[in-house]
């Protein structure tokens, strides 16, 4: 379900927390949180003015921020030996695969981060790849910080 929340916090109302509200629509933003403090320095700035110092001070934050998408990503453990370990790791750098920290013991045990949809395929993949020389194991899938 879709949450959206202003508060004016003592300010006339609407003339604080709408227009941030506006300015997080307008940028098509989810999963957002924008704080805007003001500090009376004894200049009275009426509704109008209110509406457009928040307003603007959002913009400039939301400009300012980096942008973030929470893309999921499943995790598939592969272990191979190391005879086939260049001939996989040329393949995850070819086809762009990210990855996290391999571990290295008797056998190697590469961990790699797929798009959900994409598991079945790769794990075909890496069959034709190493005459289905591997063991796999799928693990969970987390949503990972992406720039947008």
């Amino acid at each position: 379900a879709d949450k959206q929340k202003s508060n004016d916090d003592g300010e006339p109302g609407g003339t604080a927390g709408n227009p941030i509200l506006e300015a997080i629509k307008k940028n098509a933003l989810t999963d957002v949180v924008i704080v805007v403090t003001r500090y009376f320095g004894g200049i009275k700035l009426g509704a109008g003015g209110l509406i457009r110092a928040y307003g603007h001070a959002a913009v400039l934050g939301i400009e300012a921020a980096t942008r973030i998408e929470m893309t999921p990503f499943t995790e598939l453990h592969v272990t191979i030996g190391y005879d086939l370990l260049a001939t996989v790791e040329h393949w995850i750098r070819q086809q762009e695969i990210r990855t996290e920290e391999a571990d290295y013991a008797e056998a190697v045990t590469l961990h790699l981060l797929l798009p959900p949809a994409e598991v079945e395929s790769r794990l075909m993949e890496l069959r034709d790849l190493t005459s289905a020389n591997f063991q796999s194991e799928v693990g969970e899938t987390r949503r990972i910080a992406l720039p947008c």
